[in-house]
């Protein structure tokens, strides 16, 4: 850059030097004229804030978190219908976000759902009243892209980018497209949390002491002996007469009864100590299940005959291995330009082990591609870029 010649006149004398540029600090300018017609937004935080949510109520013992909703991407109040981290709005050039509300018939019908604001920094506010979500914006590329950040209480530091949107007529003619993604998908869960330990059994109550046993009774006295009977008087001498009888031995006196054992005393009875077996502790609470994650990563391409049938290739990094597959199916593209691929279930439609996804659609930004979202398994939702080859 060449430095601009000043001159001066001074005392009737014309001096002419260099003088320097002036110094540009940044550009000026923007106001709400540069956000005019419709932009596909594509939330680029989604996967990282779906992997987030789902470890941290995991580790509190609850259930994962299954997706991100409303702001620019999985909002009903798309004009492009609900579709997992992406959507399309219509800025109106006087600060009003346009998209779709429907009314008590069910009818759908397009409405204001928003306002925005331009600074001359070309920063930017934006709201959508619907839910409440508040953003900050910077425009580049003179208002055909917007960055933004969400700033209120639940934006969970959601990011992404609104692209100012054209024709998608391009899907009407043969052409080839490549595609990338790359996030993370949520694997089996993972084992039962170990059970806490059994209290410990309470002390057996003591045994009682054995009652004394009763003394035995006396033996009774042993009877005394009867007296022996007296012996007979001699008889006088007379004439020598017969000899008198001797007279009989009295009998031997009965031999006292002996006296009756006494009872043996009873046995004391053994007294069983009243202190019962303690109750068992409680069983330990169940820990929560783990929940693990692992890198999905994909590229590849995709051929349009322009008469709605499509054919697939890709390179896909799932569960620790790459798979190389094809698979033919069906496309269908909306007058909003929302993008839905169909795949066949018939034989030989698919090679290599192909697995559908959950879901894959998109938004077309122009004929030279646009976004594409895809749930591999489940409902972790990965956004992706979809390119004119």
């Amino acid at each position: 850059m060449n430095a601009p010649h000043k001159c001066v006149m001074i005392g009737g004398l014309l001096v002419c030097g260099l003088g320097l540029p002036q110094a540009s600090f940044g550009i000026s300018g923007c106001n709400n004229g540069y956000l005019l017609g419709a932009y596909d937004a594509r939330v680029t935080s989604t996967n990282f804030q779906q992997v987030l949510q789902s470890l941290n109520t995991n580790a509190n013992g609850a259930s994962g978190a299954t997706g991100v909703a409303g702001g620019f991407g999985g909002n009903t109040s798309s004009l492009s219908g609900n579709l997992p981290g992406l959507g399309r709005f219509y800025f109106d050039g006087a600060g009003n976000i346009v998209g779709t509300s429907t009314s008590n018939s069910g009818a759908s019908f397009s409405s204001n759902v928003g306002t925005y604001t331009v600074n001359p920094d070309c920063s930017a506010k934006l709201t959508l009243s619907s839910t409440g979500q508040t953003f900050d914006a910077v425009l580049v590329n003179h208002g055909q892209t917007v960055l933004f950040l969400e700033t209120d209480a639940n934006g969970a530091a959601t990011t992404g980018t609104l692209q100012q949107a054209s024709s998608c007529v391009a899907f009407s003619y043969p052409g080839s497209y490549g595609f990338s993604f790359f996030g993370a998908t949520q694997q089996a869960a993972g084992g039962t949390g170990a059970t806490g330990a059994t209290g410990g059994t309470g002390a057996t109550g003591g045994t009682g002491a054995t009652g004394s046993t009763g003394a035995t009774g006396g033996t009774g006295a042993t009877g005394s002996t009867g007296a022996t009977g007296g012996t007979g008087a001699t008889g006088g001498t007379g004439a020598t007469g017969g000899t008198g009888p001797t007279g009989g031995t009295g009998a031997t006196g009965g031999t006292g009864a002996t006296g009756a054992t006494g009872a043996t005393g009873t046995t004391g009875m053994t007294v069983i100590g009243f202190d019962t077996t303690g109750p068992t502790g409680p069983t330990g609470t169940t820990g929560p299940a783990t929940v693990q994650y692992a890198p999905y990563a994909s590229i590849g391409s995709i051929s349009i005959d322009g008469n709605g049938n499509f054919t697939l290739s890709q390179t896909v990094y799932q569960n620790g291995a790459i798979q190389r597959s094809t698979a033919q199916g069906t496309y269908s593209v909306g007058v909003d330009c929302s993008l839905q691929l169909t795949f066949s279930t018939a034989a030989g439609a698919t090679t290599g082990g192909f697995t559908a996804p959950t879901l894959l659609k998109g938004l077309l930004l122009n004929n030279n591609g646009g976004s594409l979202a895809i749930q591999p398994s489940g409902a972790d939702t990965i956004t992706g870029t979809l390119a004119n080859q």
